[in-house]
C-alpha cells in the first residue's frame, strides 16, 4: 500500500473527510498486505483452536459433573459439585441472552443499514444561553468578548459575579 493512501486515510475529520460508513479492513490505518492463503491459514487455525479448546474443556466438565473425574482434589469440592447444575443453567440464561441481543443487533443493523437518524442538535440561542446561566444579556456579551475572566459563584453554584478586567492580558 502507498504511502500516499495510507496519509489519506489518517486524515482527520477537521480535515472535511467524513468517517466511514463500514469498518472493515479498507477502513484501516495500517494494512498489512497478506495473501489470500495465509489468511485462510489463520482462520483456520483460530477455529481449530477454539473447537480444541471447547471439546477439552466440555469433556473435563462432563468427567467431572458424571462423576468420572475427581476434578480438583480440594476439601470444598465435594460441597461445590451440586451448584454445578445451578452454574450449567447460568451458563445456559447466558448463552441465550447473548443471542437474544445479537439477533437484535443484527435486526437493527438491517433495519437501519444505511440510514443515519441522527439529527444535530438545534444551534442555542444567546436569550436560551442567558436563561441557562441566569445572567443578563449585556454580562453576557461581555464573558463572550473576553480573552480571560473570573467567574464567582455563590454557594450553590450560580454565577455571582464576573470580573473580565483582564480581558487585555494574554
Amino acid at each position: 500500500m502507498s504511502s500516499a493512501r495510507v496519509a489519506a486515510r489518517a486524515m482527520p475529520q477537521e480535515a472535511g473527510i467524513a468517517p466511514p460508513a463500514r469498518i472493515d479492513s479498507s477502513t484501516m490505518v495500517i494494512a498489512t498486505e497478506r495473501s489470500r492463503l495465509r489468511y485462510l491459514l489463520d482462520v483456520a487455525l483460530t477455529a481449530l483452536a477454539w473447537l480444541l479448546f471447547a471439546y477439552l474443556f466440555a469433556r473435563g466438565m462432563v468427567a467431572v459433573v458424571e462423576g468420572r473425574m475427581a476434578g480438583l482434589d480440594a476439601p470444598f469440592w465435594h460441597d461445590a459439585l451440586p451448584t454445578m447444575q445451578t452454574l450449567a443453567t447460568y451458563a445456559v440464561l447466558a448463552v441465550v441472552n447473548a443471542l437474544v441481543l445479537f439477533a437484535w443487533a443484527w435486526f437493527n443493523w438491517r433495519r437501519f443499514r444505511g440510514l443515519d437518524r441522527r439529527q444535530p442538535p438545534p444551534p442555542l440561542e444567546r436569550e436560551r444561553l442567558a436563561r441557562s446561566f441566569e445572567v443578563p444579556s449585556d454580562l453576557l456579551d461581555r464573558m463572550e468578548r473576553a480573552q480571560v475572566m473570573i467567574v464567582h459563584h455563590t454557594e450553590d453554584g450560580r454565577i455571582a459575579a464576573v470580573d473580565t478586567r483582564f480581558a487585555g492580558a494574554a
